[in-house]
């Protein structure tokens, strides 16, 4: 499926679990990956979880743009995607520099982030933010090349 944000179309998949009291989790992928990063985990995790995969822009089967990608709109546009899917509350697992995201999704919708796992969290101390920002944004967009 896939999602059509701002100026990019987002590919997600969404895996409902038969049981409606069954949570979600939401997988990010890190730099350079995509969506199949999780691949081994879906069968798995599918059995108790509903699970929601998507690719980041300019990764996997998603669009890329030539616009200003920022944690700040990928956080926005995930919360489009999970409103679009009556998702209002989700387990958030973050591989490298996708915490980023992760954490501005939870403080813009507090209440809907039950809780976040970190896998191999990319979070350089040493560099200014909005330096780290624009660094890992280049990777969404076609700007990179």
């Amino acid at each position: 499926m896939a999602l059509l944000a701002t100026s990019y179309r987002i590919s997600y998949e969404f895996t409902p679990n038969p049981d409606p009291d069954a949570k979600t989790i939401v997988l990010l992928h890190g730099l350079g990956l995509s969506g199949s990063f999780w691949r081994s985990l879906i069968p798995l995790l599918s059995v108790r979880y509903s699970l929601l995969v998507c690719d980041l822009p300019g990764h996997g089967l998603s669009g890329e743009t030539s616009e200003d990608v920022t944690f700040a709109t990928l956080a926005e546009d995930l919360r489009l995607l999970l409103e679009s899917l009556n998702i209002s509350s989700v387990v958030l697992v973050a591989h490298d520099a996708s915490v980023y995201i992760a954490r501005r999704l939870a403080a813009l919708t507090p209440s809907s982030v039950e809780r976040m796992i970190y896998i191999s969290p990319y979070m350089p101390h040493t560099l200014p933010a909005t330096l780290t920002e624009r660094r890992i944004a280049g990777f969404c967009s076609n700007k990179r090349r």
